[in-house]
């Protein structure tokens, strides 16, 4: 496959889901058995009661292990990439509940997809992650799935004036702009109408929320653009948010940057399942 077995595991899972109690202290009975080395996120840790593992903060995870395992749904898994996007560890999610764009692996399937990953038998796929900067400051924000720029619960529209490498493109009056990956295509994007990616496709979707006027439609750039909007709203405030994991309040008046990010999201993928079989299975095509 291209891939070198990890050598160590960093496993960390939803604390909120009552059965990772059940699931994580038989999973790490099994990695003992066969004797593999795995390191546990410290919370995760202590809400299943592992007294005997070594642990790490969620922030030092990735510098200790070689591929981390997300235990629990997309939420968990973006929750988890967002602890190792400036480390090149590939990332694996298991869902505990219905299948999931990011996180593939069921829980019938977990003890033999672990199997395979210790042999090496697995595919890494790149997937784009965005920057973003606001007001051109030094603190930089990352996002797998996308960067929204909305009203922050007012009532009244906002206006983003948008330019791309510096050239005017439109002012959107809006609830909001999402500026979305392919992987993110599925999401909140989705919602709003904008189209659906390949999830490896080097590209960035700009889709307003709720635009004042049906003439202002999802446009997908290359992903080697530069995008700046510029906010300003009559209520003084709007809200940026990544991945809906992460939210900044702003003024009226933000200069919000967003493009490509450095370094690639590594996901681990196995041979037989297919972007398309989820896709209709998510979306309910065919029934």
């Amino acid at each position: 496959m291209g891939v070198h077995p990890p050598k160590v595991l960093g496993l960390i899972g939803n604390t909120q889901k009552p059965e990772i109690s059940e699931i994580l202290p038989r999973y790490l009975v099994r990695l003992r058995e066969i004797d593999f080395p795995f390191i546990m996120e410290a919370e995760t840790a202590t809400a299943i009661g592992d007294r005997d593992s070594t642990t790490f903060p969620g922030s030092e995870l990735a510098e200790h292990c070689d591929l981390v395992l997300s235990f629990g749904g997309d939420g968990t898994f973006l929750s988890s990439a967002h602890l190792v996007v400036n480390h090149p560890v590939p990332i694996l999610g298991v869902h505990l509940g219905g299948l999931g764009y990011l996180a593939e692996v069921s829980l019938d399937e977990l003890f033999d997809r672990t199997d395979a990953l210790l042999r090496g038998e697995y595919i890494v796929e790149n997937r784009l992650v965005l920057e973003a900067r606001i007001n051109d400051s030094d603190q930089v924000f990352h996002a797998l799935n996308e960067v929204t720029i909305d009203k922050a619960g007012y009532s009244r529209t906002i206006q983003l004036r948008t330019s791309i490498d510096g050239k005017y493109l439109n002012t959107y009056t809006a609830d909001g702009l999402i500026l979305a990956t392919p992987t993110g295509s599925t999401a909140y994007s989705l919602s709003t109408g904008g189209p659906i990616l390949e999830p490896t496709m080097e590209a960035i979707i700009l889709a307003p929320i709720c635009p004042h006027t049906l003439a202002h439609r999802p446009v997908v750039i290359q992903d080697d653009k530069v995008i700046d909007v510029e906010v300003s709203s009559s209520h003084h405030e709007v809200m940026v948010t990544l991945d809906g994991q992460i939210s900044t309040k702003q003024s009226s008046g933000a200069h919000v940057t967003v493009k490509k990010a450095q370094y690639p999201m590594q996901l681990v993928r196995f041979p037989g399942r297919y972007f398309y079989d989820v896709l209709r299975e998510k979306l309910r095509w065919g029934d």
